[in-house]
């Protein structure tokens, strides 16, 4: 379950703000050759309705690993509209059109809450809302997972690493260190099939002990690997 709030303070602003409280819960669908047909529910932790506008896109990722949205009629949303009393949990069905293919397709459906009509009083207000995307991927019917990560850029205590999503599923890149060292935590971006993403990493001091930087790079499905020499970047 993902419980999304937003809270803030606008100083400047003596006009009141409203935003929904809600879970989404679960908050990915996986669908394949035997299941084709999903839901997910939603719950508004507010004392006052929430109103949402569900839609579907295809979800791709550009050359520099940036996500892309595209309306699809790929997938069924059920409903459209959805309106959510406090604390009384709502169904969104999500289905799916598309036979499975030799590539995972990959889509999110948006739940977007809408501003109230009114707000309290009747009085000027400010309505923040808030657009969750779910997950959603069809399986190919045969999984295949590959990548590789190569050093393309370096220099005094930093790198420039690309992985490339070389098979047909996503994976989620989580971790990544230097002998061992930390680097970065990257958990929760996702690298969609065909996609390459570059990451800019610091190099930690207790990393370059030894003559290479031996780079593992955890991912949710595999494990990658990459070198270069320490005296390429471990001099300041």
């Amino acid at each position: 379950m993902l419980r999304i709030a937003l809270c803030g303070v606008l100083a400047a602003c003596s006009l009141p703000v409203f935003a929904g409280r809600f879970s989404v819960a679960p908050i990915r669908v996986d669908f394949s050759a035997s299941v084709r047909i999903s839901a997910v529910t939603v719950t508004s932790e507010d004392d006052h309705p929430l109103v949402f506008r569900n839609s579907p896109s295809l979800w791709t990722q550009n050359a520099d690993g940036g996500d892309v949205y595209t309306p699809t009629n790929d997938l069924v949303v059920t409903p459209p509209l959805l309106r959510v009393e406090g604390n009384e949990p709502r169904i969104v069905r999500i289905g799916t059109l598309r036979e499975p293919g030799d590539v995972e397709r990959s889509y999110r459906v948006f739940l977007e809450e809408q501003a109230p009509a009114n707000a309290e009083g009747g009085g000027a207000s400010i309505a923040v809302v808030i657009k969750f995307g779910v997950p959603v991927f069809v399986a190919p019917v045969v999984d295949h997972v590959a990548g590789s990560a190569e050093v393309v850029g370096h220099g005094a205590r930093k790198l420039t690493l690309e992985i490339r999503n070389t098979g047909n599923v996503h994976f989620n890149v989580e971790t990544i260190s230097a002998n061992g060292a930390p680097v970065k935590d990257v958990s929760s971006w996702y690298l969609l099939p065909g996609t390459t993403r570059r990451y800019e990493l610091a190099i930690p001091p207790e990393a370059c002990a030894g003559p290479s930087l031996e780079l593992r790079i955890q991912t949710t499905r595999t494990v990658l690997a990459a070198s270069v020499a320490a005296a390429d970047v471990c001099q300041s």
